[in-house]
């Protein structure tokens, strides 16, 4: 008997769940055939305070001057950035926060399908045990 596919109620399949190091700002992601390091970007809150001051600096017209643009973690694979986290709210009137990992169609990420996480708090910040998620319609 094969190996059954589980998806959740709104379409999604669960890949793996996202573990905390020792190291402060690194998670972890394990798959069959390597690992995802995802870092936390220590920079976004002066990017958003750029962005909230009127900056119209190169490095803020690279976000649109959106903050929903400027990514909460960046991710690696075999040290080569793969792809980044974006801060977004869900749609169904309760607003709860979860990240957006953009597929290689959206901006630069070199990934054949997008993926999410919504085991996030308030600010983002990945919880223990927080499932990295990608839609089975894709």
């Amino acid at each position: 008997m094969g190996n059954t596919i589980k998806i959740d109620g709104h379409g999604l399949i669960s890949v793996n769940n996202v573990f905390h190091t020792k190291k402060e700002g690194l998670l972890k992601v394990k798959f069959p055939r390597g690992w995802w390091a995802i870092y936390f970007n220590d920079w976004r809150e002066d990017t958003i305070q750029k962005i909230r001051s009127g900056d119209e600096s190169e490095e803020i017209k690279r976000y649109r001057g959106v903050e929903a643009n400027v990514p909460v973690y960046n991710i690696y694979s075999n040290k080569r950035k793969i792809s980044f986290a974006l801060p977004r709210y869900s749609k169904d009137g309760e607003n709860t926060p979860y990240l957006f990992i953009p597929s290689k169609a959206n901006g630069g990420s070199r990934l054949s399908k997008k993926y999410y996480i919504f085991d996030v708090d308030s600010e983002f910040k990945i919880l223990k045990m927080a499932k990295l998620m990608f839609s089975a319609k894709q």
